[in-house]
């Protein structure tokens, strides 16, 4: 999800705000961040990633977990370690 500052201010002094919160505009970047995180190798990216989706306020929790899931999926193939620690254990599926 992109985010930009309030202009006119130092980094240091302003939050994040999100783009728009403008529902179609949001889609727009759920949609762009799920073909990024198949992109991503790093997995520092991926976990301040996962950090940033649960900190956004105007995500809808279907969102959320969709993003969520995509990050893990991602995660267990880059770093299984650091995937293991944000969401625990894969589950086991039955036969």
């Amino acid at each position: 999800i992109r985010l930009r500052w309030k202009s006119g201010f130092s980094r240091s002094k302003v939050r994040w705000k999100p783009m728009g919160s403008d529902a179609k505009k949001l889609q727009e970047q759920v949609q762009a961040t799920l073909g990024r995180i198949q992109e991503l190798d790093d997995a520092a990216a991926l976990k301040r990633l996962h950090e940033n989706i649960h900190r956004h306020p105007d995500l809808e929790d279907v969102d959320r977990e969709k993003l969520d899931e995509a990050i893990m999926k991602r995660l267990r193939i880059v770093s299984p370690s650091i995937a293991t620690r944000l969401g625990g254990p894969p589950r086991r599926t039955s036969v």
